[in-house]
């Protein structure tokens, strides 16, 4: 399994409660590219390093287009069954 994720959310609700979310699991917004607020208003995926526990975002639409034919994008659904629920069990 790969130790980035691609999370494809362009709901800016959607996209707050998710980063949310992965703040409440350890993860940190990685502002050393775009803060929080611009990866929240964005509509480009978020991209989740499982390794380092770090969020970012894709910068542009050649990123985003390369990554939709290469089918590495997922949805938040799919990235909260894989990581969160198998975290929390870790936690327990």
């Amino acid at each position: 399994m790969r130790d980035v994720q691609c999370v494809d959310i362009r709901n800016k609700e959607e996209r707050l409660e998710f980063i949310k979310v992965l703040e409440t699991n350890g993860y940190t917004v990685d502002e050393s590219i775009f803060n929080k607020e611009k990866i929240i208003c964005d509509k480009f995926p978020i991209i989740v390093d499982i390794k380092n526990k770090k969020i970012n975002m894709m910068g542009n639409v050649t990123v985003s287009a390369a990554a939709v034919s290469s089918g590495v994008l997922i949805s938040r659904e799919e990235f909260e069954q894989l990581f969160i629920s198998k975290e929390c069990e870790n936690n327990d």
